[in-house]
């Protein structure tokens, strides 16, 4: 039996084998190293470059197949740390346009609440947005986020001016209603019938006029009640009456100063609150002022006459005991017989002990 002997495959002698991977080997490290150009790698750029440089000039001195394969092992692990980097960078620059993209739908979120032609304009933004999220060339990502962006901001400003023109409107009318609100408490203070104050306007002049008063500056108080009102009103009608309280009211608020309080605080009731008078100043002026409404009113055999009671303000008088004081006073001049003026000082110390003993 004839034994055939199989000629064995002969290894490739080194400078075969070399031939055949350096050539590979240069064009993948020439593939990173351009990848590295146009990838923007970042602070990593530097020394991963460095290292496929170095790489690639070991396997150009490589003389033999065992060195060309330890340098090939260290390129597997140069070339593995490249494609990380420029994953990680590729992920940054992903996370970083994401996170752009978030701030400026919230943007179009805040600003979505205006009036129709800005949620209108905001809605084809919004659509926009959501179209970028299939854009893969990173460059045509930012240049259109760009442009989108310029828009917001053109909404931005034009939702500006609108609220602008919305304030002023409302500053404007909130003038006029603060106008209004001073003429109607005005109103409220004034008695429509005789266009003096009304029992509201004279119990807040009292208080005002009691809370700054200065003692070494007199204030008296006068009060007036049309004498046999009712029989007038009976027997001339009810306009005649209104005539009659027109006319009162005038004369008073003509025989005194402006800052003076002239007041109707009731049906035929007046008041007048004087400062600067003493009582016997005010004495005075209170009856000239019941004689001139003594005078006709115009209306044939009508008469008027009015009652007068005075008092002036001392140190701890409130608004009741001053009020108290004139309102006797008032009293005593209808039993008197009318149409005359009564005064009434102040108790002194020796009358108020005398009283409460």
């Amino acid at each position: 039996m004839t034994t055939e002997v199989l000629p064995l495959r002969q290894a490739p002698s080194p400078s075969e084998g070399e031939c055949a991977t350096r050539p590979v080997a240069e064009q993948i490290l020439r593939a990173f190293r351009t990848m590295f150009t146009y990838a923007e790698v970042g602070v990593e750029h530097e020394t991963l470059d460095a290292q496929l440089a170095a790489r690639s000039a070991a396997l150009s001195d490589a003389s033999n197949r065992t060195a060309i394969a330890q340098i090939g092992e260290s390129i597997i692990h140069a070339c593995r740390a490249a494609v990380a980097a420029v994953a990680r960078r590729q992920e940054l620059r992903r996370h970083d346009i994401e996170s752009l993209v978030a701030v400026v739908r919230q943007t179009v979120d805040s600003l979505a609440s205006g009036h129709a032609e800005s949620s209108a304009a905001l809605g084809e933004s919004t659509s926009r947005l959501e179209g970028l999220q299939r854009v893969s060339d990173l460059t045509e990502l930012q240049r259109r986020l760009g442009a989108e962006v310029a828009t917001l901001r053109h909404i931005a400003m034009e939702r500006d001016q609108e609220h602008a023109r919305t304030v002023g409107l409302l500053r404007d009318q909130l003038t006029t209603a603060e106008q209004q609100l001073c003429v109607a408490r005005a109103e409220a203070m004034v008695d429509p019938l005789t266009d003096v104050a009304n029992r509201r306007g004279f119990d807040a002049a009292m208080a005002e006029r009691l809370k700054t008063v200065d003692p070494s500056s007199p204030l008296a108080l006068a009060l007036f009640d049309v004498d046999s009102f009712k029989g007038t009103n009976d027997r001339y009608g009810h306009p005649a009456g209104d005539a009659v309280l027109r006319h009162i009211a005038t004369v008073i608020r003509a025989s005194v100063r402006q800052d003076d309080v002239v007041a109707r605080i009731g049906g035929d009731e007046f008041a007048l609150l004087a400062s600067g008078l003493t009582l016997s100043q005010a004495e005075a002026r209170l009856r000239a002022i019941v004689q001139k409404i003594a005078e006709p009113v115009g209306i044939d055999g009508l008469l008027v006459s009015v009652s007068c009671g005075a008092s002036e303000y001392s140190a701890g008088d409130t608004a009741q005991t001053l009020v108290g004081r004139a309102d006797a006073a008032l009293s005593d001049a209808k039993a008197l017989g009318k149409n005359r003026v009564v005064t009434r000082q102040a108790p002194y110390i020796r009358n108020l002990l005398r009283r409460y003993k």
